[in-house]
């Protein structure tokens, strides 16, 4: 007889244990569902968001082209070599300034700078300032280059660089 009470209050604890986790479980399932919409929802926003700078950033950010020569001093009789690096940069202002690697165009002798919605005209630009030791310089698209932007574009894409201090921690930025 006691066995036969332990084993039906057994059955009666498991069974209600199983009830109450059941409902705990439901909780929870809907409260995980709730914070995934919501989070959907906010990637829904933000992937807006990006396509928005996307499109303000499109002809901002062009490639850079370095023309470069390198002598090669185990052969001095030979004509030094000419090639081409090739990088990226992006408008930093309407004047025509351009934040570039120094890598790219270390040892250029000449830079010309492609924006996207011109194709594969190259506009020439001069190296106004440089620093190797944070690896960035600063280029300027000529005035004839200027002109050529200008009545493609009508302006010169710029962007306009953001505030670190005025970020927050985890905050996403676009680089």
């Amino acid at each position: 007889m006691k066995t036969r009470f332990f084993l039906s209050s057994l059955v009666v604890v498991t069974c209600a244990a199983s009830v109450l986790k059941a409902k705990d479980t439901n909780q929870l399932v809907g409260k995980a569902t709730q914070a995934a919409t919501e989070m959907v929802g906010e990637l829904t926003a933000t992937s807006h968001e990006w396509e928005k700078a996307e499109q303000r950033a499109k002809n901002s950010v062009v490639q850079v082209l370095a023309k470069q020569v390198s002598f090669d001093w185990t052969k001095p009789f030979r004509s030094p070599n000419q090639h081409e690096g090739c990088g990226s940069g992006f408008f930093i202002n309407a004047e025509g300034y351009l934040l570039t690697n120094f890598h790219v165009v270390e040892g250029a002798f000449a830079v010309q700078v492609c924006i996207p919605a011109l194709g594969r005209i190259a506009i020439d630009a001069t190296v106004e300032s440089a620093c190797p030791k944070s690896d960035i310089a600063l280029l300027k698209v000529t005035p004839e280059g200027k002109k050529v932007i200008l009545q493609e574009l009508g302006k010169v894409p710029y962007l306009e660089l953001g505030d670190s201090e005025e970020l927050k921690l985890v905050e996403p930025v676009l680089a």
